[in-house]
């Protein structure tokens, strides 16, 4: 899968493709208690209780929706987890450069905030915080870009612009349940 393939994945989540059901079947994939595991993708994560966990929707390993603010919330704050192996070599720096340069051109309005080197897990990552706009609904984005070994993994979270600051707590907490597995355990 190449760069620009794993971006658009990353916003089409609204569109379901496939079905839970031929995911978990895959042997691989696992529902734990308010989570998701993938052996095959290499990860586990975690979300809050009362979030909608989808599997397999446009691409993404896993899409968590959270619970509606009111009848009138027209925007669920989500994560969205997608991951690739790349048939090329690349450094991190290089796969964040790409990325972020693909972010630039690809979306209206995008403006990065911030950039920070931060670890996921015990590997060295890239968080990106921007906002952006699809048709007419603007979006705040925290983003991890991640590299491991021939593995690409992309962790996106968004949010109404308003409402970052609130779920932003949220966020970080959902990271640090992410971890990498191998074989079904946390390496």
């Amino acid at each position: 899968m190449n760069i620009f393939s794993l971006l658009f994945l990353m916003f089409c989540i609204f569109c379901p493709v496939g079905s839970e059901e031929a995911v978990m079947e895959k042997g691989t994939v696992e529902a734990v208690e308010n989570g998701h595991r993938d052996i095959e993708a290499g990860f586990e994560v975690k979300f809050p209780e009362g979030w909608d966990i989808k599997r397999g929707v446009m691409g993404a390993d896993v899409i968590a929706l959270a619970p509606s603010d009111s009848d009138e919330d027209l925007f669920r704050e989500n994560v969205n987890i997608i991951h690739a192996d790349l048939e090329f070599p690349i450094t991190q720096d290089e796969y964040s450069k790409i990325n972020m340069t693909r972010l630039e051109e690809l979306l209206t309005d995008y403006d990065l905030e911030e950039s920070d080197d931060v670890d996921v897990d015990g590997i060295q990552s890239k968080r990106l915080i921007y906002t952006h706009r699809m048709g007419v609904v603007n979006a705040k984005v925290m983003q991890y870009l991640i590299l491991v070994g021939s593995n690409a993994y992309v962790i996106t979270f968004t949010t109404d612009p308003k409402m970052f600051d609130q779920y932003r707590g949220v966020f970080d907490e959902i990271m640090k349940t992410f971890k990498f597995v191998k074989d079904g355990k946390e390496e």
